[in-house]
């Protein structure tokens, strides 16, 4: 199974894909979300995200200190 995400890039104009797998799929993301994409994108415009290839950072503009993300992990020792 995968996601598509029709994106737009603001700079340029262009429409583009990127099409999430595995893990991805599960990624909340809704209409008007920033997104950024870690990878390149082939001659249609299109980029597949997986477990081992490229990334996607979504509201990558909001700040989110250290501790608030080790307050996530739990320790079970």
């Amino acid at each position: 199974m995968y996601k598509v995400l029709r994106l737009l890039n603001e700079q340029s104009g262009e429409e583009c894909a990127v099409y999430l797998w595995v893990e991805w799929f599960c990624s909340v993301i809704a209409p008007g979300d920033t997104v950024n994409v870690i990878g390149e994108f082939d001659d249609q415009g299109q980029c597949h995200v997986d477990n081992h290839h490229k990334f996607l950072i979504v509201h990558p503009d909001d700040l989110v200190s250290g501790t608030r993300v080790a307050a996530n992990f739990i320790c079970h020792r």
